[in-house]
């Protein structure tokens, strides 16, 4: 557990420049079929905008059908590779997640390649992604097959559930073990009110209170930005990490979500960190990361005599009630 450092109040008022400049993670940078189809330009292309966006981790997802459906599925993988080991003067630590879009068949072969690279060289081939229509229809016992066949291989699994319909596709991924949940704003249709506020449904709950981390895409979602669950999720106790379901940059979904929700430098830190908690990164190296990239950046925005005064003041708001209560 990180405590965000006391901010200064001089950077309070922060603008997208200095957004821009804070260390990010993107459990979420897809590489999109573009640079005439060439898988390993492409990844290049993609760690190239992720550096200007000042990310320090990114889980680059590749869907080797998005660039050629008849392409051997290993060439393409392997190019991915090739792009992601090739990239010189990028300070990120950019990994591989293979994303399979397509039907059950096709899913299984992807997931049999994944898994090939990712046993050969874990530091590089670091997981499988299994979009929604595999989860929420069709097939989805022989889908479930491929995931156990990856989970029995000690590869991470992340789910695309959906941010429309119902909450079968959240159900299915907690039951085939995701070990996140993607595009899962629609986890709210789980929820009730009552006299006691809102509260989380069964399968909601069960991914709340075991940490399940859900992968959130606010400028993606349907809707405005200011209507999006991500608050309402937070302050529940869920999990959650920010990014992109497409192209784009984490700097705009920072500055949206200050512009639409009020979020600031505390807020970004903590979605920050449990990015990195919930990667598919060693824990070793997440630590790593936070101790000589995150937490330094942002202890540069505090203020140590802002700290302390701060500090003081919760100590005398305690005294004043053990006081009072003396008193009572």
């Amino acid at each position: 557990m990180h405590d965000a450092p006391a901010i200064s109040p001089d950077n309070k008022d922060s603008s997208a420049d200095d957004f821009r400049a804070l260390p990010k993670v993107a459990l979420r940078a897809e590489v999109t079929a573009h640079a005439g189809g060439d898988v390993t330009q492409a990844v290049r292309q993609r760690a190239q905008e992720l550096a200007r966006d000042n990310v320090a981790y990114a889980e680059l997802h590749v869907s080797p059908r998005a660039f050629d459906p008849a392409a051997d599925i290993e060439a393409v993988v392997d190019a991915a590779l090739a792009g992601v080991r090739e990239v010189d003067g990028i300070d990120a630590r950019l990994v591989l997640v293979v994303a399979a879009e397509d039907t059950a068949d096709t899913a299984a072969d992807i997931v049999r390649v994944a898994i090939a690279r990712a046993t050969a060289d874990r530091r590089d081939v670091v997981g499988v992604r299994v979009a929604e229509r595999d989860v929420a229809g069709g097939d989805f016992a022989a889908v479930q097959e491929v995931i156990d066949k990856a989970r029995a291989a000690f590869v991470p699994v992340t789910l695309d559930a959906g941010r429309t319909g119902s909450t079968d596709s959240i159900e299915a991924a907690v039951r085939a073990g995701a070990d996140r949940i993607g595009l899962a704003e629609n986890m709210i249709d789980d929820f009730t009110a009552d006299i006691d506020g809102i509260q989380p449904g069964v399968v909601s709950a069960w991914v709340r209170d075991r940490h399940i981390a859900l992968e959130t895409a606010p400028l993606d979602a349907e809707g405005e930005i200011a209507d999006h669950p991500l608050p309402l999720l937070q302050q529940l106790g869920f999990t959650c990490t920010v990014g992109l379901g497409g192209d784009g940059d984490l700097t705009e979904v920072f500055a949206a979500l200050h512009d639409a929700l009020g979020y600031g430098l505390e807020e970004f830190f903590d979605l920050t960190i449990k990015a990195v908690e919930n990667s598919f990164h060693t824990e070793p190296e997440r630590q790593h990361l936070i101790e000589t990239v995150i937490l330094p950046a942002y202890e540069e925005l505090s203020d140590a005599e802002f700290a302390e005064d701060a500090e003081l003041a919760d100590a005398d708001s305690v005294d004043a009630e053990s006081d009072s209560g003396a008193e009572a």
